[in-house]
Order: structure tokens, then sequence, then C-alpha cells
């Protein structure tokens, strides 16, 4: 389940958009949140953060490489 809400903590100065995508699996629930200024729809924001991120954890992945001992 897909939705939004807004949020202001307490050193923002204003309310933000929050998106969340909220699951059930097996193994418990998953709650995912992500503060966004973006207008898209909450599941296509969601699933855009999703493929985003799976580069940057590849890039993520490859530093920690070349770091390695």
């Amino acid at each position: 389940m897909a939705g939004e809400t807004s949020y202001a903590a307490d050193s923002w100065p204003h309310a933000r958009r929050v998106v969340y995508n909220a699951e059930v699996l097996a193994t418990g629930p998953n709650t995912r949140f992500v503060i966004t200024s973006r207008m898209d729809a909450p599941l296509a924001l969601h699933n855009w953060y999703v493929q985003r991120g799976t580069p940057e954890q590849w890039i993520d992945d490859l530093k920690n490489d070349c770091f390695a001992d």
C-alpha cells in the first residue's frame, strides 16, 4: 500500500511531503518512507527511488572493494 502525508520535524522550518510504502511480509511489516519535493503519484515515486537506489548500491560496492585488503 503506497500513500502520502506531510510531516514537519522540530528542526524543519515547514512541513514536507512524505511518501510511504507499507507491505506485510512473512517475516513481518516492511514500511519505507521517502521525503521528497517531487509531485509524482506515491507508488510511481517510490518505484523511481527504488530503481535509482540500485546503481547507487553498485557504486558503494565498488568503492568498498577498492579499499578492501
